[in-house]
């Protein structure tokens, strides 16, 4: 039904590629490409824009504004509506005829098309930043799951790297690893390669890390804290396009340098949503896209505290805690796709948290203070690099 009605304009396509795993974009505007490869290709790289779509290609993901091909879909949905939850968990309707999944997001006024037999996606809607934010969303999950496939393990964490390897920062939410991740970026050789998801495998030379594309959410305290305020306001008020994802409050606020914490009728913390090359180009923090393990932190952000760091004990279990098996995903699969195995009792998975376990561990205790934080992650990504021990920075041995 998407794919039916008025010719569109000339298409173009973006091939998202990596570890030999592949997506196509087929984008029928020119800003769906654009923000696919914005929005992908700073954490992938090896996105690239083709001439076409392979003929064997069975991971398609087609993005049109379309008004017409919208209302079309809705109305087959409502003559038979299952309630679903669509990407970050709101409210649709789907329904399945015969082997094509169609579903239908009324508030945010996309509609979506699966046709299992094929493997192609189309994506329509009414609005250009609700359609690729969407495209980007499932080509990314077509990747994702075909890495999973072939052992690559997604977990809740971030990861900063250098010359001298990778540290993964895991921690529930709340816990720091956006204030842990950030201020170690901003470490003279550092770069950012992940800020909540990162894909995993434990390999014969070490744990190899790859980024899971997004934006990087900050929190308006920590934003205040690093110094980044006046570079986020003077974007939103020269008009600079906000990320669709953020809360429509967030600029706001952000316009009249409202900068205290503020939290959603939900709970959640209002953040804004960064993108690589605002990072890179405002504050000097570059991004990487593939590392191999050295060592793991887990952070605690504490008011008040003396920064330190000490050595930390784990097991497994510490590490199956951040996997997204179990968790309430943001990105539910409402379109039928093939599921990826489930990283509970798989042994790929299994190798990755005895690998993990051998790695030098470090538990983080920061405060609100960015610059006695900095100093206390350099002088402990120094001592584990083999410099001198920084006595003074280590603490007792935790469990974790």
């Amino acid at each position: 039904m998407l794919n039916a009605g008025k010719p569109h304009p000339a298409r173009s396509y973006v091939a998202v590629r990596l570890a030999g795993s592949t997506a196509t974009i087929e984008a029928r505007t020119a800003g769906i490409a654009d923000w696919a490869l914005r929005y992908i290709g700073c954490w992938w790289p090896r996105t690239a824009e083709t001439r076409g779509i392979p003929q064997s290609s069975r991971r398609v993901v087609c993005g049109v504004v379309d008004g017409e091909a919208y209302e079309r879909t809705a109305a087959l949905v409502a003559m038979d509506p299952e309630p679903v939850a669509t990407f970050i968990r709101v409210p649709g309707l789907r329904r399945t005829v015969d082997d094509v999944v169609y579903a239908h997001c009324p508030h945010r006024q996309v509609g979506y098309e699966h046709d299992r037999a094929t493997g192609r996606i189309a994506v329509a809607g009414l609005d250009e930043a609700q359609v690729k934010l969407d495209v980007a969303r499932i080509a990314r999950g077509l990747v994702t799951d075909q890495l999973e496939q072939k052992g690559w393990t997604v977990l809740h964490a971030a990861c900063v790297t250098g010359a001298d390897g990778g540290t993964l920062v895991l921690g529930h939410r709340g816990a720091g690893k956006t204030t842990t991740s950030l201020t170690m970026s901003e470490i003279s050789g550092r770069s950012l390669l992940a800020n909540d998801r990162c894909l995993l495998k434990a390999e014969s030379d070490g744990v190899r890390v790859l980024p899971w594309p997004g934006s990087v959410s900050v929190g308006f305290g920590l934003l205040a804290a690093l110094g980044w305020t006046e570079h986020v306001a003077n974007s939103v008020r020269r008009g600079t396009e906000q990320h669709p994802f953020q809360h429509p409050s967030v600029a706001e606020l952000v316009a009249a340098g409202q900068f205290a914490p503020r939290f959603a009728d939900d709970g959640r913390e209002l953040k804004v949503e960064l993108m690589p090359q605002q990072l890179r180009e405002w504050f000097g923090i570059d991004v990487t896209a593939e590392a191999t393990l050295r060592q793991v932190y887990f952070p605690e952000v504490t008011a008040g505290a003396v920064p330190t760091v000490g050595s930390a004990t784990t097991s497994p279990d510490c590490f199956r805690e951040h996997t997204l098996f179990g968790l309430a995903s943001g990105y539910p699969n409402f379109l039928g796709l093939p599921p990826a195995p489930p990283p509970d009792g798989r042994p790929d998975t299994a190798q990755l948290f005895r690998a993990l376990t051998e790695l030098p561990t470090f538990h983080i205790r920061l405060a609100h203070d960015v610059a006695a934080n900095r100093q206390v992650l350099q002088a402990a990504l120094g001592s584990s690099a083999g410099l001198t021990r920084p006595e003074e920075v280590l603490g007792s041995p935790a469990d974790v």
